[in-house]
């Protein structure tokens, strides 16, 4: 069996429609930057992937805090200040150093609130040194994901750092769900960046996509048009995708 195997006969109807893996009953350790960031990586990476073809395209996004706009050639969307990095450290646009406007923190001041109740340390501290294991493009992509509204995310260099900020108001076709294809190539990007649980970025994926799956052993069915089988194995007491 190879890493993704199609299957037939055609899929059962997916019940339940798409939901983050954060609002169901999904042993998720919400505390744990690392499975947060597992649960995230999927649905960002279709987003981005879509975001970047269909808006992006090879304009260079033209970001106007003042306005709260960032401008692709003559399109422009609102946006919300995530944070900024710097010589190595991350800081959250709600941090009062950056003396940003109130009007564009709201999502950073969401995501405050969110890592308090998770007890995140990243979602909750105005300040973070950057390391292998904490990424500033992670706790953007996350940032655009975790809460109920779809954002994309752009960065900008200013002052010899980078500022990140989620972009709203997206098309339907950057947002819809996935299909297989996109899925593997999202599951196959988010694999790329190391350190993540396959487990939960496969089934947190499938779950933001409304995609019905089930298991049998280590072997995972997930139905689109045609089923497909991942294959996992478990190594170091963990489940990652078989090679």
């Amino acid at each position: 069996m190879g890493l993704f195997d199609f299957l037939r006969p055609p899929a059962p109807p997916a019940p339940g429609g798409r939901h983050s893996i954060f609002d169901t009953g999904y042993p998720i350790r919400r505390s744990d930057w690392r499975q947060t960031v597992s649960a995230c990586a999927g649905p960002s990476a279709v987003m981005q992937r879509r975001f970047q073809e269909l808006i992006v395209q090879d304009r260079t996004p033209v970001t106007d805090l003042s306005a709260g706009t960032v401008r692709f050639g003559q399109t422009a969307l609102p946006v919300q200040l995530i944070g900024c990095a710097n010589n190595r450290l991350w800081r959250w646009g709600w941090d009062p150093g950056l003396h940003a406007d109130g009007r564009l923190t709201g999502l950073a001041d969401e995501l405050r609130q969110l890592g308090e109740l998770w007890e995140s340390g990243v979602l909750r501290g105005s300040a973070h040194e950057l390391t292998d294991r904490i990424r500033a493009a992670d706790i953007a992509a996350a940032a655009c994901v975790l809460t109920p509204r779809q954002y994309c995310c752009v960065s900008t260099e200013q002052g010899g750092g980078a500022v990140y900020c989620a972009v709203s108001g997206l098309p339907e076709a950057v947002t819809a769900p996935a299909d297989a294809q996109e899925f593997l190539d999202a599951v196959g990007s988010a694999l790329l960046h190391g350190g993540i649980d396959h487990k939960i970025l496969v089934e947190s994926l499938l779950m933001w996509n409304g995609t019905y799956y089930e298991w049998c052993g280590d072997t995972l069915t997930a139905y689109f048009p045609r089923s497909m089988q991942i294959g996992f194995e478990r190594i170091g007491g963990e489940l990652r995708i078989a090679r």
